[in-house]
């Protein structure tokens, strides 16, 4: 669901920028909130995979 919230937001962005219309911090932050939503998980994934002893 993030990617696709990512994608949106971008072509957000675009649309705004081309049209001159209001609305580019809310697409500038859904882009931030998706990104952080696709690297968190990611990131604390490994981060997991790395510090679990082996026995």
């Amino acid at each position: 669901m993030a990617i696709i919230g990512f994608i949106l937001g971008v072509i957000g962005l675009k649309e705004v920028n081309l049209k001159r219309q209001p609305g580019r911090v809310i697409a500038l932050i859904g882009i931030g909130c998706n990104t952080f939503a696709i690297v968190f998980p990611i990131l604390s994934t490994v981060y997991y995979l790395l510090n679990t002893p082996t026995y």
